[in-house]
C-alpha cells in the first residue's frame, strides 16, 4: 500500500496536467467542428453526417454491445464499464 501511495503522490500531477491538455485539445476540436459545419458544409451534408452518427451510435451500443449481456462475448467487447477489470463490486 505504501507503494501504491508514493506511485499515486508522484503521478498526481502529470496526470491533472494531461487531464488539462486533453481538455483543451477537446475545446480546440469542438471549436474546429462548429467552424466546419458553418462555413463549409450545406444542408444535405449536415443532414447526412447526422443519420451517419446516429446509425453509428445505434450499432455500436444497440447491436455490436448489447450481445455481452446475454453472456455471447465472441465478437463484442461488451458494455462499457463491464470488462475483465472490475474497479467496483457488481450490485448484483
Amino acid at each position: 500500500m505504501d507503494r501504491v501511495q508514493v506511485a499515486y503522490s508522484w503521478s498526481l500531477p502529470y496526470v491533472r496536467l494531461l487531464i488539462v491538455a486533453l481538455t483543451l485539445l477537446t475545446l480546440l476540436w469542438e471549436l474546429m467542428l462548429l467552424a466546419t459545419i458553418l462555413y463549409f458544409h450545406n444542408m444535405p451534408q449536415k443532414l447526412t453526417g447526422a443519420a451517419f452518427a446516429a446509425i453509428g451510435w445505434f450499432l455500436a451500443y444497440r447491436v455490436w454491445y448489447l450481445p455481452s449481456v446475454t453472456k455471447v462475448t465472441v465478437w463484442t467487447p461488451g458494455l462499457p464499464g463491464r470488462g475483465l477489470i472490475r474497479y467496483q463490486k457488481d450490485s448484483s
